[in-house]
Order: C-alpha cells, then sequence, then structure tokens
C-alpha cells in the first residue's frame, strides 16, 4: 500500500486511542467497540496492551477513527467494514429461547 494514500500514516495506535476516548470517552468507546478493555476499569495503557495482541480490534478501532473524521477507508480497512454479516439461520424459534442470548454481541434482535 502507498502510505502517502493511507489517512492513518504517522498515527500511533496510543493518538488515535486518546483522541477517540476524548471525544467519545470511555461509555463512548464501549458502545461503539464492545470489548472489556473500554468498560472495565479501563485506561489507555490496557487498551492498548489488548488493542496490540487483538487485530480485529485493532481494525474496529482504525474504521471508527476514520469514519469519526470522515476520512476515507484505506483498502485493507474498507474489506473489513464492508464484510456481510453472517446469515440468519433458516429454522424458527421461539420469541423467548433465545433472547437476550449473546445480545451485547450480536445486536437486538
Amino acid at each position: 500500500m502507498n502510505q502517502a494514500n493511507n489517512p492513518l500514516h504517522g498515527l500511533t495506535l496510543e493518538a488515535i486511542l486518546t483522541d477517540l476516548q476524548r471525544q467519545l470517552g470511555w461509555e463512548g468507546l464501549y458502545q461503539k467497540i464492545r470489548v472489556n478493555c473500554f468498560s472495565d476499569n479501563p485506561s489507555i495503557k490496557s487498551s492498548l496492551k489488548f488493542l496490540r495482541k487483538t487485530q480485529w480490534a485493532r481494525d474496529k478501532l482504525e474504521i471508527l477513527y476514520l469514519t469519526t473524521h470522515q476520512l476515507e477507508l484505506p483498502a485493507h480497512l474498507l474489506a473489513v467494514h464492508t464484510q456481510t454479516a453472517p446469515q440468519k439461520s433458516q429454522h424458527k424459534t421461539s420469541p423467548t429461547s433465545a433472547a437476550g442470548i449473546n445480545s451485547h454481541i450480536w445486536g437486538k434482535k
């Protein structure tokens, strides 16, 4: 990738996280990216440690930063951002059987 076309070039992960934390706060970050490092005793240091080890979470943080600042997504993040959600299963379940299970991951149905 040509770094001249990458809006993240020259930005550290710490700078991205600090900027978003100032804009959204820890609660706002947790609402956008559901990871415990943003909700359970959050700090820049602990969040950086997690984000450096977890590529999918780092990708989501970078996408959030770029979309918040209305910047164009680089190709490697565009692919992550436009992936389709998994298809819903064809079998029907009763409304109470799966209600609330993993709703923090999959969202409310």
